[in-house]
């Protein structure tokens, strides 16, 4: 089985692998949540203010009094235990969940595991609106999943 998600999904699927491993071949995540305390100081984040001052802690975790338990919960805090393979992709206009999420654990997931596959499509944002980005992925991952997992 290959876990795969987009956005909250891709940060499901990378924990996913580094809570399950032996449950999961591999993951794809795209435009995926992967550093929780980027969430809290990004400063060009489509979050408003309020959002950040008073429904981060609220639904998520305060910084202070959760700290551990936010850093447990941080794929870029477990990467170095993720060694399955795994398919990353992000837009690089993506305002939602800014690129630095993937580029930070992309940098951190290589230092252990060989297996990454990454793809940017500059011009999207938080999903692919552009047929050839969308076909493109899809591709990706038909290819992705036929190596991984293939017809087993």
């Amino acid at each position: 089985v290959c876990i795969a998600g987009g956005s909250y999904g891709g940060y499901a699927a990378l924990m996913g692998l580094a809570r399950q491993a032996d449950v999961f071949q591999c993951a794809i995540s795209w435009v995926g949540v992967s550093d929780i305390e980027l969430m809290y100081t990004i400063a060009w984040s489509d979050f408003t203010r309020d959002w950040l001052a008073y429904g981060m802690p609220a639904l998520i975790g305060d910084r202070t009094a959760d700290a551990e338990q936010l850093r447990r919960t941080s794929p870029l805090q477990r990467a170095a235990s993720i060694r399955r393979p795994l398919l990353l992709a992000h837009g690089g206009a993506d305002r939602r969940v800014p690129i630095a999420h993937s580029t930070k654990f992309l940098n951190a997931v290589r230092q252990n595991n060989s297996s990454v596959e990454w793809v940017e499509y500059p011009d999207e944002g938080h999903g692919w609106l552009l047929e050839k980005n969308r076909y493109d992925f899809y591709q990706r991952v038909e290819k992705f999943l036929a190596k991984h997992i293939g017809s087993r």
